[in-house]
């Protein structure tokens, strides 16, 4: 399996038809077709539904689909912060590791520019990782630093966190705390609202992540809106592309939902829920000052510093 054919196949299912993807990917149809059948045949499973009317996934296609994006999409957020490393070929290139939540990566952005121009030396990973799994990954990998976050529906989440700092002689300093908004397109007629209640959002599409640990509020998310239909995305993109379409609503940290370009373009909106009370606390987790390196703690300060602590 080669990354073209997965580019290829993601891009086929966007554009509807084989003809048009052949358009845009400039290639024939016929190679095309022989890629995507290809590909078929190494996974052992029927991708596509072909008809003279264009093509439609077959469900386990659908789920492939969805990895296929997140895959290209973790390779593209790996090539721009390739591209904001400086390369050093000195013996003493210091390397410090972050895990962080995907809401937060592109928070890192600035900060990954900005350490590369003053220490060009220091190498910055940031490893994606999900609240969920924080803690064994902490212990599991080592790493100094960690972004995570809870919700204020998540049963015992707070207590279970300063447990385990305390647990581990961690500190744990707060990033910020947010609201939770209703996320829609601004299409949708309550985009017109400056607030909506619950009532305005019952029985309405819901999309949300296949993974219930990216989502801990989920089931309270599922009571208010009452969804009539649900839609699952293994990434955050294919979730604000189903309610830029609105085709579905979501709900949110508001300071996440504003970093993604579909905030950005003016294609989803965020809107307060009046009788809904729900806050994210966004976190650092990390050692004392005085355990961590000359390294790290450059990174801990720059941390700080973006979300003005």
């Amino acid at each position: 399996m080669r990354i073209e054919q997965i580019h290829y196949f993601v891009e086929t299912v966007n554009s509807g038809s084989l003809s048009n993807a052949a358009q845009k990917l400039k290639i024939s149809q016929p190679a095309l077709s022989i890629s995507i059948a290809n590909l078929e045949n190494e996974l052992n499973i029927q991708l596509l539904n072909r008809s003279y009317r264009g093509i439609t996934l077959t469900p386990k296609g659908k789920l492939i689909y969805e990895d296929c994006v997140f895959i290209l999409e973790t390779i593209e957020a790996s090539f721009a912060l390739w591209k904001n490393k400086e390369i050093s070929h000195a013996t003493d290139y210091q390397n410090v590791h972050i895990l962080c939540i995907p809401a937060l990566v592109s928070s890192l952005n600035d900060i990954v520019t900005e350490l590369a121009e003053q220490y060009p030396l220091l190498n910055l990973h940031i490893d994606l990782c999900r609240s969920h799994d924080q803690f064994s990954a902490l212990l599991q990998k080592k790493i100094p630093l960690s972004i995570g976050c809870f919700t204020t529906d998540e049963h015992n989440a707070e207590e279970n966190l300063y447990h385990f700092a305390y647990q581990n002689n961690l500190i744990v300093e707060t990033l910020f705390i947010d609201d939770s908004y209703l996320v829609l397109s601004t299409k949708n007629p309550l985009a017109s609202k400056s607030i909506v209640c619950k009532d305005d959002i019952a029985n309405l599409s819901l999309a949300y992540s296949s993974n219930p640990s990216d989502m801990p509020n989920l089931q309270n998310t599922m009571n208010i809106i009452c969804a009539k239909n649900i839609y699952r995305f293994s990434t955050r993109d294919g979730i604000f592309k189903m309610i830029a379409q609105d085709a579905a609503v979501t709900i949110e940290s508001g300071y996440a939902v504003r970093q993604t370009s579909f905030y950005q373009n003016g294609e989803i909106c965020l809107k307060p829920i009046i009788d809904y009370d729900m806050k994210f606390h966004h976190y650092i987790l990390h050692p004392p000052d005085q355990c961590l390196n000359e390294n790290e703690l450059i990174v801990l300060e720059a941390i700080r510093k973006i979300f003005s602590l």
